[in-house]
């Protein structure tokens, strides 16, 4: 019998737009712990679009809060070709 992993996958901007949404609502902490309860979360987009300058905050809040538990990111950045 195979082990069925928690896989997340977002695309950078509205991952950067509902982290500041959930900050304004006071739910940032509810946000992180979905964030957090997969296996491995991929990041998907990064650096395609210039992103607003609290950005780099907010992505570093989401890995660190991931490397605590130990929980794997995987980053992506592809191409306009792909």
């Amino acid at each position: 019998m195979g082990v069925v992993v928690g896989v997340g996958a977002r695309p950078i901007s509205p991952l950067i737009e509902d982290i500041a949404e959930a900050r304004e609502l006071g739910e940032l902490r509810k946000l992180r712990a979905q964030l957090k309860a997969t296996e491995l979360l991929f990041i998907d987009e990064l650096f395609l679009r210039k992103l607003p300058a609290h950005a780099g905050d907010e992505l570093a809040d989401v890995l660190m809060s991931r490397y605590e538990k130990e929980a794997a990111a995987r980053i992506a950045k592809r191409g306009s070709s792909e």
